[in-house]
């Protein structure tokens, strides 16, 4: 059964039949590859969160500075009701390659200054995180929507038990990983975490993903985020999700 305008109806044979030819084309290997994909997105983010935190810790003994690269990565967590909403009318598929790719670019941007105007580093790594933070919280959304229509309904536990193993492996060995490339140079932490980023760019376009662009755009992006917040507003247990997460 579907849903259609808020009605559940049956499927068709010929409709099922289509169903599943586009799960299998969608089916195992492109799941895999948008695991990976996303695998190295997560790589590139939490080294350079660790990284040049600890870059700008030890050439400036400064907690203040290092504080604040973290505050200007983690600002555009204020913006991800705008950024799930803009997610959610836009292909995901495109989303994600622009996200990658403008990663990419920006911490290239990075060597480039550290190699023509050194003078200005510390403001174009706050510039910097600020932006890369803004393209995770846009990002994050993307990959949300499209990872549930990857594989069957009845494989999506494991699915999902898949990909927080793994992210859990990254998040554990990414800041040691930062550390022995800042231990080197600041530069070829740079040169990998862009590397990382055109990896998973790479393996988002050898892939086949599916169209998962939202049909309903006759609502202004305001009046779904208002809609979003209602919902939010009125479901006691989300609230309280929400405030402990706040807190």
């Amino acid at each position: 059964m579907v849903q259609h305008d808020g009605r559940a109806r049956c499927l068709s044979p010929k409709e099922d039949s289509l169903l599943k030819m586009k799960i299998q084309v969608h089916g195992p290997l492109n799941f895999y590859g948008l695991l990976l994909s996303r695998a190295f997105s997560v790589l590139g983010g939490i080294v350079f969160k660790f990284g040049l935190s600890w870059f700008l810790y030890i050439k400036t003994g400064s907690a203040l500075v290092l504080g604040s690269s973290l505050m200007f990565l983690s600002l555009p967590e204020f913006m991800a009701p705008v950024m799930g909403t803009l997610a959610d009318r836009h292909s995901k598929r495109t989303i994600l390659l622009m996200t990658n790719g403008l990663s990419a670019i920006t911490v290239l941007g990075l060597v480039l200054i550290m190699s023509t105007a050194p003078s200005t580093l510390l403001l174009a790594i706050y510039s910097g995180a600020f932006f890369l933070g803004v393209l995770d919280v846009l990002d994050w959304p993307a990959f949300q929507a499209i990872f549930p229509v990857m594989l069957p309904k009845h494989q999506l536990v494991q699915a999902n038990s898949l990909w927080h193993g793994l992210e859990a492996l990254i998040v554990i060995l990414s800041p040691v990983l930062a550390g022995l490339l800042i231990a080197f140079s600041l530069t070829l932490t740079l040169w990998v975490i862009a590397l990382s980023y055109f990896c998973s760019l790479l393996v988002l376009l050898v892939i086949r993903l599916p169209n998962t662009e939202t049909a309903k755009k006759s609502a202004s992006w305001h009046s779904d985020l208002g809609a979003g917040w209602s919902y939010i507003w009125s479901n006691r247990e989300i609230r309280g999700v929400l405030g402990i997460s706040i807190v």
